[in-house]
């Protein structure tokens, strides 16, 4: 058993905003998890100390703005507030990446033409559009294309206790919502 504090919202409990992310903010994991991300911000992008903490803070901005969409059924706190965090760390480095013109992993490097192994930078942007790109997702979808990872369709297809050929759709619809994002600009709406 954990010794760790869990944030918990019993069921028939409507907490307000403030209640609940006042009640993330003593969970030491929740802390960690969003120090840690707006540290790695400042790293990648050369930012100042202060720069971390404005980042600190509006990862809770965004938290306490998503409490909205909070389903207790459907996930604990802790774990709704690092996916929040998660995405936010997606917004805000495609944010950064954009200010600061550094290229995504969909920009041709002319340096890179002929090499077999992307770059650090390359590798990291790529996670963060792949990522984006599977938030995007219906919610089944996005499951089957993260199982895609680490399982075989049949294996998928046998967890599920569906038929091969039903991941195989799957498969196509997830090939064609990935499709529909354009190259040119790694799954940003078009520009007008």
């Amino acid at each position: 058993m954990s010794t760790q504090h869990q944030p918990e919202v019993v069921r028939g409990d409507e907490p307000d905003a403030a209640s609940f992310v006042k009640n993330l903010a003593d969970c030491p994991r929740t802390q960690q998890r969003i120090h840690y991300l707006a540290r790695k911000l400042r790293q990648n992008f050369g930012l100042g100390h202060e720069d971390e903490e404005d980042l600190v803070q509006s990862c809770w901005l965004k938290i306490t703005r998503a409490f909205v969409g909070y389903d207790p059924e459907r996930s604990r706190p802790g774990t709704f507030a690092s996916r929040v965090a998660d995405l936010w760390y997606c917004e805000q480095a495609r944010r950064l990446r954009n200010e600061h013109k550094r290229p995504t992993a969909c920009d041709r490097d002319p340096d890179l033409e002929g090499s077999s192994t992307p770059g650090p930078d390359t590798e990291a942007c790529l996670r963060i559009d792949v990522e984006l790109a599977l938030h995007r997702l219906p919610p089944d979808l996005a499951a089957i294309a993260r199982s895609l990872g680490t399982r075989t369709v049949a294996e998928i297809a046998r967890a599920q206790a569906t038929h091969r050929s039903t991941i195989h759709r799957k498969v196509q619809q997830v090939r064609a919502h990935m499709r529909e994002l354009q190259p040119g600009n790694c799954g940003d709406s078009p520009k007008s």
